[in-house]
């Protein structure tokens, strides 16, 4: 029996990075998968190598974290498509390069919204929707506690995505 047999896996920012490796991971060891990014052609491309390495008939919903509808839906649709929910992982994410001086209240809210929101949309749908059991996974940053010019909004969404990952496993019980 493979690691992830039977269990179903929603993973967010899957067209690439460490979303699209967690995702091929997942499918190689027997996990039923929904996949979310922001770019439909990049998710279809993924989609094929997530098939390919064992997971097929992989849902995949083009959406952005930051709208809690979409968590909502696709939370929605993969609890119909099979039967329950059991692993979420938190990976989409934003990133900016501009001092602070530069930064507009728009440049740090998009950031917020994606790093931080995103992780908490889903969080709440998978503590309402997932089996018993279930793991949340949050991909956070060295920048949380260890950062570096320039890139302030994702540090501190970082830092904030960290402490709600607290959160979530106090109230997760």
């Amino acid at each position: 029996m493979k690691r992830f047999e039977n269990k179903v896996a929603i993973v967010t920012g899957a067209s690439g990075g460490i979303g699209l490796a967690t995702a091929l991971r997942l499918a190689s060891e027997g996990a039923r998968l929904a996949l979310l990014a922001r770019d439909a052609g990049r998710l279809a491309d993924a989609l094929g190598k997530v098939e390919a390495a064992g997971a097929p008939g992989t849902l995949m919903l083009a959406g952005d974290v930051a709208d809690e509808k979409t968590a909502k839906a696709l939370v929605a649709k993969t609890c119909e498509r099979f039967g329950g929910l059991d692993i979420v992982v938190n990976n989409a994410g934003a990133l900016t390069t501009e001092p602070l001086v530069k930064l507009s209240t728009k440049d740090w809210r998009r950031v917020l919204d994606v790093d931080v929101m995103g992780a908490f949309h889903f969080a709440r749908e998978a503590l309402l929707h997932a089996r018993k059991g279930a793991a949340i996974v949050n991909v956070s940053s060295i920048h949380a506690f260890a950062t570096s010019t320039g890139i302030g909004p994702y540090a501190a969404a970082k830092a904030a995505l960290d402490s709600l990952t607290r959160t979530i496993t106090i109230e997760g019980r």
